[in-house]
């Protein structure tokens, strides 16, 4: 081990371990690390396609497996709070989006799942109560800042109580209740409001809240000791943001972030345009990423008494040889008496601390087998305690399976597998049943086609990601190995050779042949509604709308995307391709090699059901991003983001219109040159600052695309790119306008379809001009989608666009590989000589199988667009001053918009 990782694990070995999961595989970890590269690591689905399969083995979009070993009920979308009464007999979930809210009751769930009734509410967000006598439920509102109260003998809820109002001699609003706790006796309750950065206590006799003490940044989670004289809150966030002021001149905002994290400027604030942007201070002040305790002995009186950092602080150094990006992201804690446990999703960490005195008593660092030590994404979030305080229960959401931690030492016991992403867990008073709420189920499944039978849920993918509620017997530690190896086997973690990998060249000659790798980046398609209609592939031609000819008005026959068609039957297409993510406010997380933490996760699909509004006056709400797609600090990973990953391999790039679409973003008609006004002084990655085009428009549908690659051949220009030893290795483009927008006629957008014909006339451009560059022997292209959300497919709602663009790929070549856009980034790191940047890109299937060994240089020439549907000479440049009197476009995501979409497709369908 190398001086700089010993002593980044001094701290940690000080007062823990780093645990492996104590089971043992065939083969010296010596003879495996020898034996095995990264390459041989694919996703266990193999060529299979994504099944949802309730009843049996579900093969998710990225390629894992899901095996649950429990029973299991289906609820609606994302349960992130669980709750056990304290005699066994109920058991209550709360389903916090995208849609509908709910709470699920259980009847003797320890006996069986089956007796279950759904309370449609409003408002719901993770916490959840039950009153002494066990005859009221209390719930969180989330985004309304209210406690629900639901009474169980008459099986009606009740008035609610809202946060808002007079306390402690301040007037609060717009609170945004989160995790709950309710005193022993039943008199007071506990409640997190997230958009204010304080602790409530309520009064149950009245309703009323009695005392607000301030917590630190985006308080998260929380836990009572039994005695009920302690309470733990853990804070998620790393800054409190501010507005930034608007210009003497009237300009509101700013047409770019103000600063790069981690710089002195924004550190210390700094001046622009005449009017000084506070700066956000150190990262690592006891307020953020920490545990706090408060003594609530006399809860009128409630006060802060510990304060506790954990995990991995920022900028220190880590078991991988580099500095911390991002936070520890502590997520949920459990307490007794003398001892609190908390888990450190960004860190894989789980950590007990004395609760006398806050001394770290063990630090386990989740690992599942030596050779991928060095990569994060086990995600540990909930937590759960064995009634005896031996064991410790961990929701690993990262590997779809639940650990077992010795809650003396830390060491791992073993895993189970449950269903896709658990958050939540419970466990029964006499320790032998274990409660699972797994907040994406068994996937989407298909959202059209043969094999799809609409219900009530329709077909948007937010709405299908049914969750699961999993009730497991525990088994004996005799089994614990077995299912272990499940575990492994379900996420990839075992690497083998196969006659199919063998075969596939090698990345040695991949480097030799391609230097410069591309990737442009489109917005919320299908495979079917683009490449359904093309031969050879799994396709379904009714779903075509835009790669078949089709009627739109009075033009019959029309194919609207043209240029992807040709590029798909001269290069290379993956028919088993999938998108990470559901939607674009993840999505385009994903594509840039960070997987979604739960702050992040719990927070979009609140904003999806059309809550978490954003609001600049309180501080806890100025990051709420609702379906904006950009990585604030929040977001930051352990190992960062592909810009990062750059940056420490010194490998250059530019950007073209990601990474700057933060919260409040404003992305109006008029605005000029990146499409977007910041509101909030939220700072932008180090290296994505300082390599990102200022001209180039970012997300804003009124702005075209042809105008975004006219401002990137400027750029080229003024870069002087033509010149081999100024040209970037990595380039990203976003061109945004295949997401769709109401028609605007008389600016050349007279469909709905205009917009994709739009996008696909500027892929063709780009496409036609690499190819005539000097750099085109050895580029390869990557196309692809952040999410699939707008379309339906016969295969799986999460199936869409992978065109692998190169002059060494085989020809016409389609890929039946399960793949994901994990593969593209995991291809990406290959050709350029980077190390993965988690698990999620370390274990996924590469995309060497669409490329050969002789290349064709042959130039792309471009289709022309079909001026009936889209005229670029209409299309507004948005310098155009009479642009400034135009509608605003929608948001990245509107979801009551697509789902009017969708509801437009199926009727066509059906006439």
């Amino acid at each position: 081990m190398n001086k700089r990782v010993l002593a980044g694990l001094t701290g940690l070995l000080a007062g823990g371990t780093i645990c492996f999961f104590g089971f043992s595989w065939p083969g010296s970890q010596r003879a495996q690390r020898a034996t095995f590269a990264l390459e041989d690591y694919r996703a266990p689905a193999g060529d299979r396609p994504a099944l949802r399969n309730p009843n049996g083995t579900s093969i998710l979009p990225n390629g894992r497996l899901i095996t649950p070993i429990g029973q299991t009920a289906l609820v609606a979308p994302h349960p992130y709070g669980l709750c056990l009464r304290s005699d066994g007999d109920l058991l209550v979930a709360s389903c916090s989006g995208t849609g509908p809210f709910t709470l699920e009751i259980f009847e003797r769930p320890q006996t069986s799942l089956a007796i279950h009734h759904t309370v449609p509410v409003q408002d719901a967000f993770m916490g959840l109560a039950f009153s002494p006598d066990g005859d009221w439920l209390y719930a969180a509102g989330g985004d309304r800042g209210n406690i629900l109260r639901y009474n169980l003998r008459t099986q009606q809820l009740a008035s609610s109580w809202n946060l808002d109002g007079p306390t402690d001699g301040h007037e609060w609003r717009h609170s945004y209740a989160g995790d709950i706790a309710l005193s022993p006796n039943g008199r007071y309750l506990y409640v997190v409001d997230q958009a204010n950065f304080r602790l409530v206590v309520m009064d149950v006799a009245t309703g009323k809240a009695l005392h607000s003490v301030p917590t630190g940044r985006y308080p998260f989670g929380l836990a009572l000791t039994p005695k009920g004289d302690r309470l733990w809150v853990v804070n998620v966030g790393m800054f409190a943001y501010s507005p930034i002021p608007e210009a003497a001149n009237g300009h509101r905002g700013l047409p770019f972030p103000p600063f790069a994290f981690g710089s002195k400027a924004a550190r210390d604030g700094v001046k622009i345009e005449g009017r000084f942007i506070p700066g956000l201070g150190n990262p690592n002040v006891p307020e953020s990423f920490s545990v706090w305790g408060f003594d609530v002995s006399n809860p009128p009186t409630a006060h802060v008494v510990q304060k506790i950092k954990t995990g991995w602080l920022v900028g220190q150094m880590t078991p991988q040889g580099f500095p911390a990006v991002g936070g520890s992201a502590p997520s949920a804690v459990v307490t007794t008496e003398n001892r609190i446990f908390v888990s450190n999703a960004n860190n894989d960490m789980v950590q007990a601390f004395d609760v006398s005195n806050g001394k770290r008593l063990w630090s386990t660092l989740i690992t599942l087998t030596p050779a991928t030590a060095r990569w994060r994404g086990v995600m540990p979030f909930g937590l759960a305690l064995s009634p005896d305080e031996n064991r410790l229960y961990v929701a690993e959401t990262g590997i779809n399976a639940v650990g077992i931690l010795d809650a003396h030492t830390g060491r791992v016991l073993g895993h189970l597998p449950v269903a896709w992403w658990p958050a939540k867990l419970q466990i029964s008073g006499d320790g032998k049943t274990l409660f699972v709420a797994c907040s994406k189920g068994f996937g989407s499944g298909p959202n059209a086609g043969p094999n799809f039978h609409e219900g009530p849920e329709g077909t948007y993918v937010g709405n299908l990601l049914q969750g699961v509620i999993e009730r497991i017997s525990l088994p004996p530690d005799s089994e614990l190995t077995a299912y272990t190896h499940r575990v492994l086997e379900n996420n990839g973690l075992l690497p083998h050779t196969s006659p199919e990998a063998t075969a596939l060249p090698s990345l040695t000659q991949l480097r030799s042949h391609i230097k410069y790798v591309v990737m442009i980046v489109k917005e919320n398609r299908t495979f079917d509604e683009v490449f359904g209609a093309l031969p050879n592939v799994n396709g379904l031609q009714e779903l075509a709308r835009f790669g078949a000819p089709t009627r739109y008005g009075p033009y019959p026959d029309v194919i609207v995307m043209p240029n992807h068609l040709a590029l798909a039957r001269r290069f290379a297409l993956s028919d088993n391709f999938y998108t990470d993510g559901d939607v674009s406010a993840d999505g385009h997380r994903w594509l840039v090699g960070v997987y979604p933490n739960p702050w992040m996760a719990t927070n979009y699909v609140q904003a999806y059901g059309g809550h978490s509004t954003f609001g600049l006056d309180e501080v806890g709400r100025r990051a709420l991003f609702g379906s904006n797609a950009s990585l604030a600090p929040e977001d930051y990973l352990e190992a960062g983001s592909i810009w990062d990953n750059l940056a420490r391999h010194h490998v250059p790039f530019r950007n073209y219109g990601e990474g700057f679409e933060f919260a409040g973003v404003e992305e109006d008609a008029g605005e000029k040159p990146t499409g977007a006004i910041e509101t909030v002084n939220i700072p932008m990655p180090a290296p994505l600052f300082a390599n990102t085009c200022r001209t180039y428009p970012q997300f804003n549908l009124n702005i075209p695309d042809q105008y975004r690659v006219d401002q990137f051949l400027a750029d080229w220009k003024a870069n002087g790119f033509d010149d081999p030893a100024r040209m970037p290795r990595f380039l990203y483009f976003h061109l945004p306008n295949d997401h769709g927008a109401e028609p605007r006629p008389k600016d050349g957008y007279p469909f709905h379809a205009s917009y994709q014909a739009d996008n696909d006339d500027a892929l063709g451009r780009l496409i036609a001009f690499f190819s005539r560059t000097p750099y085109w022997k050895q580029m390869a292209i990557f196309v692809t989608e952040d999410d699939s959300q707008s379309g339906v497919d016969h295969v799986d709602a999460h199936r869409s666009i992978c065109l692998v663009i190169s002059p060494w790929v085989k020809p016409g070549y389609v890929s039946h590989q399960h793949t994901s856009i994990a593969s593209i980034l995991k291809t990406e790191e290959e050709l350029l000589g980077l190390p993965p940047l988690n698990l999620y890109d370390a274990l996924a299937t590469d995309l060497r199988d669409c490329f050969g060994n002789t290349p064709n240089v042959r130039p792309y020439t471009p289709i022309p667009v079909d001026k009936r549907i889209f005229d670029p000479a209409r299309a507004k440049d948005p310098k155009d001053p009479t642009t400034a009197n135009e509608p605003p476009g929608p948001a990245m995501d509107d979801p009551e918009y697509i789902m009017r979409s969708l509801a437009r497709q199926s009727h066509t369908r059906e006439r």
